[in-house]
């Protein structure tokens, strides 16, 4: 078993502890000062990946030696951003800004952690792909506090919270997986930004789909999702135009974390769609070999 982890949300979870939330490095003009700072915050990193690493050994397999991880992070820079930039200008609006020890830490977890940054896409959309290209759902473990990679079925181990391992770890089931989906393209994503569907809040979400369930129990096929979602979208904006359509074409990208890395193609350039394809290659074969030793 692999831990395949969100390197955004240990970040967050740093950069926003009480201990450096407030402690800003613009201010710190005494020398030595903030090279103390740094080797606090790092401390700080070198403690959680400790304790994220021992637990992930824990749940993986002891014919393993060493700790079996990858990690991903979004990118920072504005001209590599995430693709769902291009669908909707107001994705993510309104956020903070970014922490105090934010690029830091970053770097920190790239050179000594070999976190992998990821252009054009977030960390989530690695973290997805990667882990169906792995396919067994038994094989990873995903390990994040973004409630959005509940659309990954498999293994979760949840990072927000300081809890025993046995109660951060959960199933995700392929149904539930795929249920979410469809679920957040009703009702949008409050945390990012995305609107959904006028009047569709979780409740009503459910109230759409939820007789899938009923009828169709884990087997909901997807084309039964589509027929549902779209009648909503239409009960909406009316079916005498092509709006329906192209919203619900748009809440679906937004909302959904890629499983393939084909599906950014409409995004991003061929040659970027290569460096990418290429990239993946590169860890999928390394995982290989690593697993085969």
């Amino acid at each position: 078993m692999i831990g395949i982890i969100d390197a955004d949300a240990i970040v967050h979870n740093v950069c926003n502890s009480r201990k450096f939330k407030d402690l800003n490095p613009e201010y710190m003009f005494s020398d030595g000062q903030y090279e103390a700072a740094l080797g606090k915050v790092c401390d700080k990193v070198d403690e959680y990946m400790d304790r994220l690493l021992d637990n992930i050994s824990i749940l993986q397999d002891s014919n393993f030696g060493n700790t079996f991880y990858r990690m991903f992070l979004s990118s920072s820079n504005g001209e590599t951003r995430n693709f769902r930039f291009q669908i909707y200008d107001k994705y993510k609006h309104g956020r903070p800004p970014r922490p105090n020890w934010y690029e830091e830490v970053r770097s920190y977890l790239i050179h000594k952690y070999g976190a992998i940054e990821m252009f054009h896409m977030e960390a989530d959309d690695a973290i997805s792909i990667f882990a169906w290209m792995i396919g067994d759902l038994n094989e990873y473990v995903i390990c994040t506090a973004d409630k959005d990679l509940n659309q990954i079925p498999g293994w979760h181990y949840d990072l927000y919270y300081d809890r025993k391992i046995e109660d951060r770890v959960f199933f995700i089931q392929p149904f539930e997986a795929n249920y979410l989906v469809w679920k957040q393209t009703l009702m949008g994503d409050s945390v990012d930004k995305i609107p959904g569907l006028k009047g569709v809040g979780e409740k009503k979400a459910d109230k759409v789909l939820y007789p899938l369930l009923e009828e169709f129990g884990d087997e909901i096929p997807k084309e039964k999702y589509i027929q549902v979602v779209k009648n909503k979208y239409k009960e909406v904006y009316g079916d005498k135009t092509d709006k329906y359509r192209l919203e619900m074409r748009d809440q679906h990208r937004l909302v959904y974390i890629l499983r393939d890395i084909r599906e950014i193609i409409p995004f991003v350039t061929e040659e970027d769609f290569m460096y990418l394809e290429e990239q993946f290659k590169e860890i999928f074969n390394t995982y290989l070999q690593e697993i085969e030793n």
